[in-house]
Parts: C-alpha cells; sequence; structure tokens
C-alpha cells in the first residue's frame, strides 16, 4: 500500500461536548484552521477543505460556520452558502454534492441538536428563508456519525431529494453478472490497456464532452481548466484512468480517492471505447487499483436526476451489474 492510500488509525472517541456552544462565521484568515478540523474528523472529506471550496469560492456567498465549545475550542464546521439560484436560501453546500456539519466526534445527540438549532437561528436572523442540508453521505465517514440527521428529524426538516448510488463493497463483492465477463474477455483479445495518468487528461476530455452532449445535452461540472487546478491542488486524491485500443483513447473515467472510497467523479467512453470493450476494462482497472490502495468500497455515483424524482434505470442496472449494492445520498430542508 503507497503513502497516499487510504487508512485508519485508532483514535480516542471524543468526549461529547456539555451545552454552552457557540458559532463563529468563517473568515478567510481562519482557512488553515478550518482545513486542520477536517483533517482530525470523523466525517470530513477532502472536498469540504478550504483548499478545495476556494477553487470556485468567488462564485458563492459564504455562510460557513465555526462551532466551539465554552473553552473557545473549534469542535466543528458547517460549510455553506448562499444558493446560486435562490438567495433565500442558505444551503449546505450549494458546490459541493454535500456538506452538513463536520466534527471531531464530540458533537453528538443533544449537542448536534444545540449546533444544528443555533446555526438555523443564524441563518433566519441573516433574513433567509430556508436552510438546505445535504449531509456527508455514510459511506464517506472515517466513523459513522449520523447523528445530524437525527437532530434535521427533531428540528422538523423534511427530506428533500434522495438519490442512489451504486457501491460495490470490495470485501465482499457481490459476483458481477455474466453480461459482464464477455466485454471484458473481448478487450483483453482486442489489445485494449488500461492507463493510470493525469497526463491523459487531454485525450479523455473531449470524449467527456462530446458524451456529455450527446447524451444529456449537458457539460462537465467542471471545465478542464478547473479539473487541472483541482487536481494540482489533490495529486494523490484526483486519479484518472483511460482505456486505449490501437494507441487511441476510447474510454476513461476521474475517480476521487475519499478517505476509504474510490468515487467516480466522471465517466465517458466513445463508440470505439463501448465497442472493444474499453468501458469495462477502464472500469475494472479503477476496481483492481482501489483495492491495491485498500480501499473498502468503490462507488460508481447516483444515477438520478430532479432531486432523485427521476431514476435513469438502465444506468443504475448497467452500474449494478459490476457487482454493487446501493446506498442513498439525501437532502433535508428546514423552513425559516
Amino acid at each position: 500500500m503507497d503513502e497516499s492510500s487510504p487508512s485508519q488509525t485508532e483514535v480516542e472517541t471524543p468526549s461529547i461536548v456539555a451545552s454552552g456552544l457557540y458559532l463563529e462565521p468563517f473568515v478567510e484568515a481562519d482557512s488553515d484552521k478550518w482545513d486542520e478540523l477536517i483533517s482530525r474528523s470523523c466525517n470530513g472529506t477532502f472536498s469540504l477543505t478550504r483548499r478545495y471550496l476556494g477553487y470556485h469560492g468567488d462564485r458563492f456567498v459564504d455562510r460557513s460556520l465555526f462551532i466551539l465549545d465554552t473553552k473557545g475550542r473549534l469542535r466543528g464546521v458547517l460549510p455553506a452558502a448562499v444558493g446560486r439560484d435562490d438567495g433565500s436560501s442558505v444551503i449546505s453546500h450549494p458546490g459541493n454534492t454535500y456538506g452538513g456539519l463536520v466534527h471531531d466526534g464530540s458533537i453528538r445527540g443533544e449537542a448536534m441538536i444545540e449546533a444544528l438549532s443555533l446555526a438555523i437561528s443564524r441563518y433566519k436572523e441573516l433574513g433567509h428563508r430556508r436552510f438546505v442540508y445535504r449531509p456527508v453521505p455514510p459511506l464517506f465517514h472515517r466513523y459513522l456519525m449520523g447523528d445530524d440527521s437525527y437532530a434535521l428529524f427533531r428540528l422538523g426538516a423534511s427530506r428533500t431529494s434522495c438519490s442512489l448510488c451504486a457501491v460495490i463493497d470490495l470485501r465482499h463483492r457481490m459476483r458481477p453478472r455474466k453480461g459482464r465477463i464477455g466485454p471484458l474477455r473481448k478487450a483483453e483479445r482486442l489489445g485494449v490497456s488500461a492507463y493510470w495518468g493525469w497526463e491523459a487528461i487531454g485525450e479523455f476530455w473531449p470524449i467527456l464532452e462530446s458524451n456529455l452532449k450527446d447524451r444529456f445535452g449537458s457539460t462537465p461540472t467542471h471545465t478542464l481548466e478547473e479539473i487541472n487546478e483541482i487536481h494540482g491542488l489533490f495529486p494523490n486524491e484526483v486519479r484518472l484512468v483511460v482505456a486505449r485500443h490501437e494507441e487511441q483513447a476510447v474510454s476513461g473515467a476521474i475517480f476521487y480517492l475519499v478517505n476509504s472510497v474510490m468515487h467516480l467523479q466522471y465517466f465517458a467512453s466513445n463508440d470505439s471505447g463501448t465497442n472493444s470493450g474499453g468501458t469495462d476494462m477502464a472500469i475494472e482497472s479503477a476496481i483492481a487499483l482501489a483495492q491495491e490502495l485498500g480501499c473498502n468500497h468503490y462507488s460508481f455515483g447516483t444515477s438520478n436526476e430532479e432531486h432523485g424524482q427521476v431514476l435513469n434505470q438502465s444506468l443504475y442496472a448497467f452500474k449494478l451489474s459490476f457487482g454493487a449494492g446501493s446506498v442513498p445520498f439525501e437532502e433535508f430542508s428546514v423552513d425559516l
């Protein structure tokens, strides 16, 4: 296992903080304090650090908060910003798939209810009418901490979105369906190879843009410049695999290494990739790397639109065919 692979180290269980928590607004000068808390948190990820959020920070009006105890010790952070399309809403976080209250393991039970209640009161005082909360999915937690979902229930929140994420448990992978054997063998027979290395981003990006435009009439969430910037900030966490046939890129994927999860961020194939088995070659290569790095899970991402109301069943079934189960990605809303 290399030095960039996921690891779990034993840590002392923090004592639950007593009542008396208070909030302070985040300021850029305290970015290092924020990122240090994320690094030792039970449920933080690199995409919730200020280093990551900062690459597009000028797009949002920030509403992030520090959560401190009575001795002034930083216990948690709440990444949040004003909604771009709805200035009356504050969202945790509009620039990320998820946000939520990230903490050191001490904000549990009643303390979590208190912390989120204080945040709700703060946003109400600022004139916002709705608080949208996207918790960090338990899949990405270093240690399972679901107190925020319980606290939201107690505070009268409603679930406004739920999407299905296909996930392979690499410790107990279900057997892939028989239909997955043929494409992989075909790729091997045709000499399709998989290559790991960011240098191939220039070959992959046009495939991705064309794929999204033709199939969905959309564009990547990030620009090529932005994804290169993110990789420059997090070279160990942001990975690219490209499958090549006859010395041409035909399929590829960008992954985020999130704690002990290899999470698929972007995937695309051209016609040659589909016909040559390059799609399966790229996916199985990524699964193999995840196992080599000691990951517990391989995540295909969600297959939903319209806040979960629409499921792309064929896409979802394709992901499941590799031996995946599923976990929900949720969103909650509090009327202020």
